[in-house]
């Protein structure tokens, strides 16, 4: 009798050990289970996640281009120039503004009309942006109005460069019809000197494009 209660309580503890390595095998296949579903979820999240980002960076570089020239915009520029501006305060390398402002443009819309007056834009860009180096940058202001940024460029050098763009301009063979419109783009150029901000430089590449429009 003692013989079968041993060999009983022998066997209940086997089956214990047994139920408990089972248990432990099943816990230890949910455990790993459910680390393999967060690890898909977590890599399903990151791709979306970079998904997500680049389409942020597509609508925010959309963002700032213009639809028309298909040049930088307004927003582009106050980002560059403001790098551009920090850049010269630590270096104190030569930056140089150029303001380009289409002469007549109103006259253009309202003879041509609003189709023609696009394309002219787009043909002033496109002249611009064919004739600045790669390290420039341009932007289309407003209007009929363009930013050039010249990093490393004086004032002798910026003005030397506008004039070869102004000239690029007028020789342009803007046709319309069958007959060429002559369009002309008038230019005020500053260098950032001491004391500066953004907006003091700005002012005077203003200026120097209303006195040469004013002196044609």
């Amino acid at each position: 009798r003692l013989r079968h209660e041993i060999e009983g309580m022998v066997n209940r503890i086997v089956a214990a050990v047994d139920s408990f390595h089972h248990e432990e095998k099943q816990r230890r296949a949910d455990v790993f289970g459910r680390i393999e579903q967060l690890a898909k979820r977590m890599e399903s999240m990151e791709a979306e996640a970079t998904e997500l980002k680049s389409s942020l960076e597509a609508q925010r570089l959309e963002a700032m281009r213009d639809a028309l020239t298909e040049l930088p915009n307004r927003a582009a520029y106050d980002d560059a120039i403001e790098r551009e501006y920090s850049r010269w305060r630590r270096h104190g390398r030569p930056l140089s503004i150029c303001v380009v402002d289409i002469d007549h443009f109103k006259q253009i819309n309202d003879s041509l009309g609003h189709l023609r007056g696009d394309k002219v834009l787009k043909l002033v860009a496109r002249e611009i942006s064919r004739r600045v180096r790669n390290e420039d940058f341009v932007a289309r202001y407003g209007g009929e109005e363009f930013v050039i940024l010249m990093p490393e460029t004086d004032q002798q050098s910026a003005m030397a460069a506008a004039e070869k763009v102004r000239l690029a301009i007028a020789e342009c063979p803007f046709n319309f019809n069958n007959e060429r419109l002559l369009v002309t783009a008038s230019f005020g150029v500053a260098s950032f000197m001491e004391g500066d901000t953004i907006e003091s430089c700005f002012e005077r590449a203003d200026r120097a494009l209303y006195r040469a429009k004013t002196n044609n």
